[in-house]
């Protein structure tokens, strides 16, 4: 919801960059047409393999997702990307 950014801010931590199969990752602000008062972020990790994210993310397991905070207006998904060409 927007104006409770910083809450999201508050709760994220970055990884630690030697966490083995972490490569990268880079926060983006969306804004969504038709809905003036959403504020949504899309986290872009790069990691080698599913299996590292999973190993390197502490109380994250497969097919789950964090409990939803209070401004949170959906639960968080992950979505596995594959480089086509």
């Amino acid at each position: 919801m927007r104006g409770r950014e910083q809450e999201f801010f508050d709760l994220r931590k970055p990884l630690d960059p030697s966490t083995p199969g972490y490569q990268r990752e880079q926060l983006y602000r969306a804004g969504m047409d038709g809905d003036p008062d959403a504020s949504m972020f899309v986290n872009i990790g790069h990691w080698r393999w599913s299996a590292d994210f999973y190993a390197g993310v502490p109380g994250v397991a497969e097919g789950s997702a964090p409990q939803p905070q209070d401004f949170e207006a959906a639960p968080r998904r992950r979505i596995w990307l594959t480089p086509v060409g």
